[in-house]
């Protein structure tokens, strides 16, 4: 296990954020203790997995026959060894900018995570998000294993929270610029209608964040007098240990937004930015792969509808968007996508985008999961 990540020399105005996470470091409970439950199933992560590869298979297959079988082959096999290795390098630079993106942050809660942490937790996230429905188990595995390698619980959860948010405003912020510029013709009425309910659902949710940040007390008065009010389970969920210990982590968790905000406004910003890049490079996964396949297009154009399918991708409550993602991927870019290229193009796209993240993700859960199993082992034997 990778021993707990050091505080370094701070500046005299910004001890107060080190002292704070530090005190949190202290009332939350230790790696130890706290990570011996994986906030995932083994069975479902099997059985999700399945799912995934299943309803890919089926979305390829369709595709595949849709056009000329023999054709579609041989355009993936006459892909120029550079659109390769662009796209093997855009899928390895996506794998590491989460990571990056990760460990930026951290610097502003008062914590120096080690590089190769953020990226495992992140690999984590792409891996389990990839086998979970919708996505929900990406978060909690992040943070479980930033948790289990040194990082207090609010400090993870901060840093995960902030990098979490810093995507939904570019998602926002992103799409509203280019549902206003973007052409009426490179997407059809239905996905534009699509857009803009899930451009308000996002938006939605991050004001949902903000009284938790700002009032975190009167937050979570709030939820428990919610809570209490629930029909026959409401008073035992309201006296239950896991809510009160709930409303402590958000309590650190506020604490230390609030000091990161004081100290790190630049830091967080440029999180934000981070975030942008990031997701610039996957957007141009589709375009390199459109280009590698022969195919003339225009760049903005490519943005605007790989816009528009991430939301997809956001939304398909499949593990891994998979089967909904090729589909409603190639329905999407059909204004500038020749039926008979589609097979191919999703095959190559999902690929970089997601396959061999995922597959890189998987290794470092791994091997970690090994690393932590025999760190515990060898403690127990410590005690004995």
């Amino acid at each position: 296990m990778i021993p707990p990540a050091r505080n370094l020399s701070w500046p005299q105005s910004e001890r107060a954020l080190v002292e704070d996470a530090a005190s949190v470091q202290k009332s939350d409970p230790g790696p130890e203790t706290s990570t011996e439950a994986a906030p995932w199933n083994p069975r479902r992560v099997i059985t999700g997995t399945r799912l995934l590869v299943g309803s890919t298979l089926a979305a390829l297959l369709f595709l595949f026959a849709r056009g000329d079988f023999g054709d579609q082959l041989r355009l993936l096999l006459s892909l120029s060894p550079l659109f390769l290795g662009i796209g093997l390098a855009q899928a390895l630079l996506d794998f590491l900018g989460g990571g990056f993106r990760l460990w930026f942050l951290s610097f502003a809660f008062g914590r120096r995570i080690r590089f190769t942490t953020c990226v495992r937790a992140n690999g984590t996230n792409v891996f389990v998000g990839g086998v979970t429905p919708s996505q929900t188990g990406g978060g909690p595995a992040q943070i479980y294993l930033m948790a289990g390698e040194g990082v207090s619980y609010p400090v993870a959860m901060a840093t995960s929270l902030v990098a979490y948010l810093g995507t939904i405003v570019i998602l926002v912020g992103g799409g509203a610029v280019m549902m206003l510029v973007a052409p009426l013709h490179t997407v059809g009425q239905e996905f534009r209608l699509f857009s803009s309910i899930a451009i308000g659902t996002l938006l939605l949710l991050l004001l949902a964040f903000l009284p938790a940040i700002v009032k975190p007390d009167a937050t979570a008065k709030a939820l428990r007098r919610v809570i209490h009010r629930l029909p026959i389970v409401g008073r035992k969920l309201a006296d239950n240990g896991p809510l009160a210990r709930l409303e402590n982590t958000a309590r650190d968790f506020s604490k230390l937004m609030h000091q990161a905000w004081r100290h790190h406004k630049l830091r967080i910003l440029g999180g934000v930015v981070i975030t942008v890049f990031v997701y610039l490079n996957k957007f141009l996964v589709a375009y390199v792969v459109m280009r590698g396949l022969g195919l003339p297009v225009n760049a903005w154009d490519v943005l605007f509808l790989q816009w528009v399918s991430y939301l997809v991708l956001y939304f398909a409550p499949t593990p891994g968007a998979g089967g909904l993602a090729e589909l409603a991927g190639a329905g999407i870019m059909q204004s500038i996508l020749p039926g008979s290229h589609a097979g191919a193009f999703v095959l190559l796209w999902r690929a970089f985008s997601l396959y061999i993240p995922m597959l890189l993700g998987g290794l470092y859960l791994l091997r970690g999961l090994g690393s932590a199993e025999r760190d515990r082992e060898k403690r127990r034997r410590q005690r004995g």
